[in-house]
């Protein structure tokens, strides 16, 4: 019984949604009716595409926008990858030197000569 009931369910899910998908619902447009007795869907037509220009066109531009700020964010990670880099190798170093290792003084001496 259990089985009929969860095909049941599936069954009228799977209706609900065939039926959304069949009956697309449509922007209304209310056409005047004009004098001459014909209605000009044309009017209807263009005012559809024009509302679809403009919302298009913010479209755009809040994707540029967030294209803009992923791009900042890309060079942000890039330069706290490269902080990190070298954040790592200088931990590295003072582990080093504080466990009594050696350390490598070469470019103190090329730097400051009078310190060898």
């Amino acid at each position: 019984m259990k089985n009929v009931i969860y095909f049941l369910i599936i069954f009228l899910f799977g209706l609900f949604i065939y039926n959304i998908q069949i009956n697309m619902i449509e922007p209304m447009c209310i056409v005047p009716e004009p004098k001459a007795g014909k209605k000009n869907y044309n009017a209807c037509q263009t005012t559809t595409i024009n509302n679809n220009n403009e919302r298009i066109n913010i479209l755009e531009k809040t994707f540029g926008d967030l294209l803009n700020k992923v791009k900042q964010k890309a060079k942000k990670h890039e330069l706290n990858k490269t902080n990190i880099k070298k954040n790592k190798d200088t931990i590295t170093k003072l582990n080093t030197a504080a466990s009594g290792g050696d350390v490598d003084v070469s470019g103190a001496c090329d730097k400051y000569p009078e310190s060898c």
